[in-house]
């Protein structure tokens, strides 16, 4: 409903089942994206010195393994902007 000089009004109906699903909340800047926690098997807090380039890609050595890392800022096509010692959280 719009009313000129007074706004407008939308509604969403989602079903249930969306409306109550457990889930992890993620941001980059000002945007934040929910992951359900069902989809979560671990999240880690590193520092960026532990982040390494192999042809071109990001990756992490975590327990001996060595695991691709994709950034929510390129997916999503957002600036990232990380102060150089901050810590990051891979999930």
């Amino acid at each position: 409903d719009s009313e000129v000089g007074v706004g407008t009004t939308q509604k969403l109906k989602i079903p249930l089942t969306l409306a109550i699903i457990q889930a992890l909340l993620v941001g980059v800047q000002e945007e934040y994206y929910a992951i359900p926690l069902s989809s979560v098997l671990e999240t880690v807090r590193i520092s960026q010195d532990e982040i390494y380039t192999v042809d071109g890609k990001s990756v992490l050595r975590l327990r001996d393994e060595v695991l691709s890392l994709v950034r929510l800022s390129d997916i999503f096509k957002v600036d990232a902007i990380l102060e150089s010692n901050s810590d990051v959280y891979v999930v």
